[in-house]
């Protein structure tokens, strides 16, 4: 009979009634079978049937074992032959198979323990116990002996005998240089520290006076020193301003470092100014202020009662940060340009995590507490950043991860000096219920957003300022639009490479004017907007219904960002000097409906147009000292008025569904177009030393002297109700009198 393949034991628990327990294996000899209690084997008390049955048989206690007991019932083949075949004897088959049969059940019961041995991989390493313990293992002689439990414990025993113990923890002794010629002694928190004899009291006085002196005196911020002592010293360094750095050579971390300094503006009463060392601070959270830094303060440590639960708080302070200046390079790292904070809390460019708050956020956390026209919580947003070079680099290495450069709501006498921004994608600095605020000698590098993804207004070719969500530099009109950001004065600001925006400035809302004084803008062709279409669409200044409204508009569920507009109106700017390189512009201002321009001295080294589409609403601009491309300015019928030019150049000016306008000592090197326009007395089309190539359009209300200057376009011009002398038609003069002077 063949030997199948089983399992020769079978193991029960005894519950103190069974006596009968089968084995599920082939038995040749009832002399094969062990049966054993708790391990121990017994040879009596039992019967056994089923021998030679190959699905096996019982065993039959004459006593049940005791409940709990651990039966089991095992096949052991003895490691020898009792079968002896002769020569010319009888070789029957069935002891030959049985013979064979104990050949095989040892050859499976030799399987059976070599799988519980010690062993090893085939190729080599080490034994493996597979989790069970070694018992009875002798003492370690040689130095790769394994040592007993009992070994280790007494070794251990001794050798913790010989040294001086403590209950706690203790930190590490000072370095040998530091501990020479001294006595062990403790500090009264138990900090050991050197301390050096009566007849070393030279030496000590000499190690004090040393270079490395400094390091043998201790300086704890949660103390409060003599006055008169240099810990008190310390301690108003930090009343005057928080070094950023000595945090974070406690920490390790500049994100935890920048929480303990705002948290000890609370705690301990330091100052809210922080002040960053020069070279690299990685960051892989926004720095906050405002209601932002108090709810977080309160989210880990509510034991300090910082907020009141009631949209106040205990107190309140200014985000400020100030780093070390060197010059405005552009945002690659260099650890050698100053302080440059480098944002790594994107993973990529579709991470969402930050899309709505920016690396300097001085703002409410939840986006629902910045869409209200009274803030529910009582915490300025107020900034003043100084000197920082920002950089968003994402942890994947990619650029222009989502998230904004610098966001202050509700904040009033805000301040922004000398700060560089690069390659978010979003805002380079928004202003959202600002007031009275001043930004000077800053620079926006490849800022702006324009759909919430960034490939997709790529590949479907929006480039139009409608599809814009974000600007380089944004005031947002606001949860109330009518009393929004204003009086924030703009100086000096240099706008470079903003692919990914068609405006560079965006002014929304119905408060007082921006005021905007010798900006710089330039751009290449390279990527984004002026990338995918070759020009016609990027432009310096722009205000009215482009943008979003409010900040994370953009990231509401169902959000559409060719469904625009979505700002209804409003935008008041005063700009003095907006001057930059063509290549890559085509308007120098844009102004959707109830909007309202200064536009001054914008000439050099290239301009550009201006193109008002104001609806029937009050537009109104006024450029002077300055040089235009192409204008264009369609509705604005609320103002009888809507543009006035003084002491300009321009390539051409085209007007619609106006009242009309004034003009003085401006130059027209194209043509003037008027067409649908609206009649009124108060609505004047006024020329004064105004000279143009042509002039197409009917004239309600005229006055004042055009001369036009094209020998080769001819003039077709009406003026219904009062005068409009033309010194010189030149057409008429080359054309109808053959050349007459």
């Amino acid at each position: 009979m063949s030997v199948p393949n089983q399992t020769p034991y079978n193991i029960y628990t005894a519950n103190g009634l069974t006596t009968v327990f089968p084995y599920e294996f082939y038995l040749l000899n009832a002399g094969d079978l062990a049966v054993s209690l708790n391990g121990s084997v017994i040879t009596s008390g039992y019967t056994i049937s089923g021998v030679g049955n190959v699905d096996g048989g019982d065993v039959s206690f004459l006593t049940p074992p005791a409940n709990g007991v651990t039966v089991m019932i095992e096949r052991v083949i003895p490691t020898y032959r009792l079968t002896d075949y002769q020569n010319n004897g009888d070789l029957l088959a069935d002891t030959v198979n049985k013979d064979f049969d104990r050949l095989w059940m040892a050859i499976q019961q030799a399987f059976i323990y070599l799988g519980l041995a010690l062993t090893r991989p085939l190729l080599g390493g080490p034994f493996n116990a597979k989790g069970f313990r070694i018992e009875n293992l002798g003492n370690p002689v040689n130095g790769s002996d394994a040592a007993t439990k009992n070994y280790v414990d007494e070794t251990g025993k001794t050798n913790l005998q010989r040294v001086l113990r403590f209950p706690e923890n203790v930190a590490a002794m000072p370095d040998a240089e530091t501990r020479g010629h001294s006595l062990q002694g403790y500090t009264e928190e138990g900090r050991p520290t050197p301390v050096f004899s009566m007849t070393d009291t030279a030496d000590l006085a000499l190690k004090l006076a040393s270079t490395g002196g400094a390091g043998l005196v201790g300086f704890d911020i949660e103390k409060t020193y003599p006055i008169a002592t240099i810990g008190h010293q310390f301690t108003n360094i930090f009343s005057n301003a928080q070094h950023l750095e000595f945090y974070y050579d406690k920490l390790g971390d500049w994100d935890e470092a920048y929480f303990q300094a705002q948290m000890n503006v609370f705690r301990l009463g330091f100052s809210p100014e922080v002040l960053l060392p020069g070279g690299v601070v990685d960051i892989y959270r926004p720095f906050f202020g405002g209601p932002a830094i108090g709810d977080l303060i309160h989210a880990r440590h509510p034991e300090l009662g910082l907020y009141n639960g009631d949209g106040t708080y205990k107190g309140t302070w200014p985000l400020i940060l100030k780093g070390v200046y060197k010059k405005n390079e552009d945002g690659l790292t260099n650890p050698y340009t100053g302080t440059q904070i480098v944002f790594h809390g994107c993973a990529d460019q579709n991470d969402n995590t930050w899309r709505d708050f920016g690396v300097i956020h001085s703002a409410p956390t939840n986006l629902s507490e910045r869409r209200v026209p009274v803030p529910v919580k009582q915490w300025f947003g107020t900034v003043k950043v100084d000197d920082l070079n920002i950089r968003v680099l994402n942890r994947d290495n990619s650029r222009h991860g989502k998230c904004h450069g610098i966001y202050s709501f509700y904040g009033p006498k805000s301040e922004v000096n000398k700060v560089v921004v690069y390659q978010p994608y979003g805002g380079g600095i928004i202003c959202d219920l600002m007031w009275d605020s001043a930004l000077r000698d800053c620079v926006l590098l490849q800022c702006g957003r324009m759909s919430p993804n960034i490939g997709d207004y790529q590949s479907a070719k929006n480039v139009d300022i409608k599809y814009q969500t974000y600007a380089p530099l944004h005031i947002l009109y606001s949860a109330t639009g009518s009393d929004n950001s204003n009086f924030i004065r703009i100086e000096n600001f240099h706008f470079e490479d903003n692919y990914h925006s068609v405006a560079d400035v965006i002014v929304s809302g119905d408060s007082s004017p921006i005021h905007i004084i010798n900006s710089h803008h330039e751009t290449d062709r390279a990527a984004g907007v002026p990338a995918v279409v070759n020009g016609g669409f990027k432009k310096r200044l722009a205000a009215g219904t482009v943008g979003v409204r409010y900040m994370g508009q953009d990231s509401e569920p169902g959000f559409d960002y060719t469904a625009g507009p979505f700002t209804a109106r409003g935008g008041y700017l005063h700009a003095d000097g907006a001057n930059g390189y063509q290549l890559g512009y085509d308007d120098v201002y844009y102004g959707g409906r109830y909007t309202g321009a200064i536009l001054e001295n914008i000439k050099f080294p290239n301009s550009g147009g201006i193109k008002v589409a104001a609806g029937n609403t009050a537009c109104t601009v006024v450029a002077s000292n300055s040089t235009f491309t192409d204008i264009s300015f369609s509705g604005g019928n609320e103002s009888f008025c809507p543009l006035k030019m003084s002491n300009c150049n321009i390539k051409s000016l085209t007007m619609s569904y106006a009242y009309g306008f004034k003009l003085s000592n401006v130059e027209v090197e194209s043509s003037i177009t008027l067409s649908n326009m609206y009649v009124n007395p108060n609505g004047v089309c006024g020329f004064s030393n105004v000279s143009s190539a042509s002039f197409t359009g009917i004239i309600s209300y005229g006055t004042g002297d055009l001369t036009l200057t094209s020998p080769s376009v001819k003039s077709e011009i009406v003026c219904y109700f009062g005068s409009v002398n033309i010194p010189r038609y030149s057409y008429y003069n080359n054309v109808i009198l053959g050349g007459a002077p």
